[in-house]
């Protein structure tokens, strides 16, 4: 969680596996937060989340985004594009 004077601003988690490969997702923001430091914080945030996997081990993080803006921050980050236009499949068990 990333906050500023008492607001928290956004926040992302680490799922860990087995592997050298971890899963950074579900990174959301406070809608309300509209400051003009809101991508400063996304973009620290996701820096920061890379770093403690990389503390851990981790060689390589994963994510899986939709939204537009989220993925400009991931880029922004140094993060590739390692495929476009996939079906995401689920099934209830």
């Amino acid at each position: 969680m990333l906050a500023k004077e008492g607001i928290n601003i956004c926040t992302g988690f680490i799922y860990y596996t087995n592997s050298k490969m971890c899963w950074i997702e579900f990174v959301v923001s406070n809608p309300n937060y509209r400051e003009s430091d809101r991508k400063e914080a996304l973009v620290s945030l996701i820096n920061e989340l890379g770093k403690i996997a990389k503390s851990q081990g981790y060689k390589v993080a994963y994510t899986n985004l939709k939204n537009a803006s989220l993925i400009n921050h991931f880029l922004d980050c140094q993060y590739i594009k390692g495929s476009i236009q996939t079906i995401e499949m689920v099934k209830i068990l």
